[in-house]
């Protein structure tokens, strides 16, 4: 590979940039045609943060389920324990306690959600 070939893969072909002393950052300039904008490290650092921040909540925002969704639906296992119980007979409150006994009482759904769920299961079987 020649020396110019090389001088242009790290861009040390175009004409460098000048900044003046005292002069406040950013500075916006072009540099061999291109424009750039000179930072401090600190605002660079916070520039890089931010884009991560962002990143990270579209990707979370990828995997969260739909909107619409009721606290049953977006639990998959929850949702299938139910499903399963409705076959029998059991009331509401009994299928609340399975479900503290199954999921803990974190997991576990109120009896009104578990009725609502009951009924929309009902309608679209």
């Amino acid at each position: 590979m020649s020396v110019e070939k090389v001088k242009a893969s790290l861009g040390l072909d175009r004409p460098e940039l000048t900044v003046r002393s005292g002069e406040a950052l950013p500075i916006f300039a072009r540099r061999g045609g291109e424009r750039v904008v000179v930072l401090s490290m600190t605002a660079y650092a916070e520039l890089l943060a931010f884009r991560t921040h962002v990143t990270r909540q579209r990707i979370a925002a990828a995997k969260a389920p739909p909107a619409g969704l009721s606290t049953i639906e977006k639990d998959a296992e929850v949702a299938a324990f139910l499903r399963e119980r409705f076959r029998g007979r059991e009331t509401g409150a009994a299928l609340r306690t399975a479900c503290v006994a199954e999921f803990g009482a974190e997991r576990a759904p109120s009896v009104g959600r578990i009725q609502t769920f009951r009924s929309r299961w009902k309608d679209y079987r």
